[in-house]
């Protein structure tokens, strides 16, 4: 019994895991949209804002 795999999902047909899906280090599925990527995508947008507020400095500076 030892080195058996663990019996089938009885809902899906799949062994069970430990939640973690796509082995991001997160509980639950998700892949590329999933919890683990939260932080990209908040990286990502910071830099945006600051890329557009540096933008709108460098326009006003050119108009004063």
């Amino acid at each position: 019994m030892d080195g058996d795999p663990p019996p089938p999902c009885p809902s899906h047909g799949e062994s069970p895991s430990d939640g973690d899906e796509d082995n991001d280090g997160s509980d639950g599925p998700g892949g590329t949209h999933g919890p683990g990527s939260r932080g990209v995508v908040v990286a990502a947008l910071v830099l945006t804002v600051l890329t557009v507020l540096a933008a709108i400095a460098a326009a006003l500076q050119l108009l004063l």
